[in-house]
Parts: C-alpha cells; sequence; structure tokens
C-alpha cells in the first residue's frame, strides 16, 4: 500500500489539473506542471530505487 501512494496522488493531481482545465480556473499551467513532474517522478522512481540497490 505504500508504493501505491506516490502514484494515487499523481493520478488524483492529474485529475485535479484536468478539472481546472476544462472549467478555465486559474493556475491552469501550474497546475497541469505539477501532475505531470509527479508523473514523471513516478515513472522514473523504479529505476531510482533499482540503481540505488546495485
Amino acid at each position: 500500500m505504500l508504493f501505491m501512494l506516490p502514484g494515487t496522488f499523481a493520478y488524483t493531481r492529474l485529475g485535479h489539473a484536468g478539472r481546472e482545465a476544462l472549467s478555465g480556473g486559474k493556475g491552469l499551467i501550474r497546475n497541469s506542471l505539477i501532475a505531470l513532474a509527479l508523473l514523471a517522478a513516478v515513472a522514473f522512481l523504479p529505476r531510482l530505487v533499482r540503481k540505488i540497490r546495485e
């Protein structure tokens, strides 16, 4: 459950950014960039853990 937390947080943030985009809310670019950065971090995390273990 602990290792699912980063992905859950990233996808929740991405959903929030999408909702803001559809409603035309403030901070659209900032929220989108945060969501994309979190998704990139989640994608890179397994490689980092594997490299640390070696």
